[in-house]
């Protein structure tokens, strides 16, 4: 007595009634599948169809403030100054040498202009 064959065709009809259902769904789709479709085809239409869907307040994220990344703005200073024989230099600058407080000074102030929606608190400098 075996129940392979049984069980292979109770999975075959299972197979089958779920690839009904499938179809049915997609012949009489509900209200709430219709909305769901159409925002999915207009993405697509929009040139959006390949980014993330967000679920609840990740839709709307304030993007002038981005999240900070600590390491993009130290890479960010560590790439506009060299140091020789104990003096500083501009890399766009490289013919006059700067103190400690006008590298300070420089630093400032091309951190609030690339990154205006940074707060520099005294933890930060």
């Amino acid at each position: 007595m075996s129940n392979k064959p049984e069980n292979s065709s109770k999975a075959l009809l299972g197979t089958k009634q779920a690839a009904d259902l499938d179809d049915l769904a997609w012949e009489h789709p509900t209200p709430e599948a219709k909305r769901a479709l159409a925002r999915l085809q207009k993405r697509e239409e929009m040139g959006l169809g390949h980014l993330p869907l967000y679920d609840g307040d990740e839709v709307f994220r304030d993007v002038t403030k981005p999240e900070l990344d600590i390491t993009e703005i130290i890479e960010d200073v560590a790439g506009w100054f060299v140091r020789k024989d104990m003096k500083f230099y501009d890399v766009s600058n490289i013919g006059t040498s700067l103190n400690v407080s006008d590298v300070d000074k420089v630093v400032l102030s091309r951190i609030r202009e690339k990154y205006p929606y940074l707060e520099l608190d005294d933890d930060l400098i």
